[in-house]
């Protein structure tokens, strides 16, 4: 009977060594997102045929540079073109988990990181920021959470850690304003999240 107990107690101290071990909690925490990993909103760049009205302190200034002659100025716009304008990533990169191995490494094994990215705008939006955030589909302005999926192998006694950065599209929208049938161009640039690009270091 003492040899059966033996071999039980060998038995399980061998499984416990060859479980993975890791410096952070081995709880996987599913954060609360705005977003899942992946599913961030797709832009939308299709036709808008929308009229704009422009604001009133366009209006103003629009009125000291044409000076019309005869009439009052009215102002229209229409957005005749969205497109993608360039890509980026957001530094310094953010600090992930660590561990060490044997075993594998998962980002979501962090209740603390930072998921959060802010879509911004940037040079000329006459028709208003909420306008143009309409017409690509997205939020400016306000920070939102997007989900995070990425796990790495640890060889034994390797110790990682995960570092991740925001990736973003910038889109230019181009704003057509009618001043008493003069037609002139005014662009906005807007930085839209995308995903999550992941790299891990040593320590």
């Amino acid at each position: 009977m003492k040899r059966i107990r033996l071999l039980y107690f060998r038995m399980l101290l061998t499984f416990l060594i060859s479980l993975p071990i890791l410096a952070e909690s081995s709880e996987i925490y599913q954060p609360n997102v705005d977003y899942g990993a992946g599913d961030a909103p797709t832009v939308d760049l299709s036709e808008d045929n929308t009229m704009y009205e422009a604001t009133n302190e366009e209006i103003e200034s629009k009125a000291v540079e044409i000076k019309p002659a005869y009439g009052p100025i009215h102002f229209t716009y229409k957005i005749t073109n969205k497109e993608i304008w360039g890509v980026g990533y957001s530094y310094p990169e953010r600090s992930g988990p660590s561990g060490r191995g044997p075993g594998t490494l998962s980002i979501n094994e962090s209740t603390t990181l930072n998921r959060e990215f802010t879509n911004t705008i940037s040079g000329e939006y006459p028709i208003g920021q909420g306008n143009i955030a309409a017409s690509l589909g997205i939020t400016i302005g306000v920070a939102q959470t997007h989900g995070t999926s990425y796990t790495i192998t640890l060889a034994a006694n390797e110790r990682k850690q995960i570092i991740f950065k925001a990736k973003y599209y910038t889109y230019r929208v181009t704003q057509r304003v009618y001043a008493n049938g003069l037609p002139t161009n005014n662009y906005a640039y807007v930085d839209v999240f995308d995903s999550w690009d992941y790299d891990w270091i040593k320590l």
